[in-house]
């Protein structure tokens, strides 16, 4: 999990962060599945890099966004990402709430 974007040094912590992520998953393998919460969107530049770094696919991308809270505002943003093997196939991903509606992550079905 990372940090919310605060400050130019929480982006560039952010940025080294998934730079690292993207260079250590990139030489591994095994089949890879990257889950957390990212504080970023699915469509955001560095997001796109660690996918292009990483070689893992982006499950949001083709699924509902998913936001922390039920209200429709700005500020709801799916900043949960799950990241997924090239040799793998994302069937379904699903937003899991808990008895409140409250957004507490994500759960991924794959196949391969």
């Amino acid at each position: 999990n990372t940090e919310p974007i605060t400050s130019t040094e929480a982006y560039s912590s952010l940025n080294n962060r998934l730079k690292e992520i993207g260079e250590n998953i990139k030489n591994r393998q095994h089949k890879q599945i990257l889950l957390g919460s990212f504080n970023i969107v699915p469509y955001s530049r560095e997001m796109q890099e660690l996918s292009r770094n990483s070689n893992l696919q982006i499950s949001n991308r083709a699924f509902k966004p998913t936001p922390h809270h039920k209200t429709n505002t700005i500020f709801n943003i799916p900043v949960d990402h799950i990241l997924y093997s090239n040799e793998m196939e994302c069937i379904e991903i699903t937003a899991l709430e808990d008895s409140s509606a409250t957004h507490i992550g994500l759960k991924g079905k794959y196949a391969y």
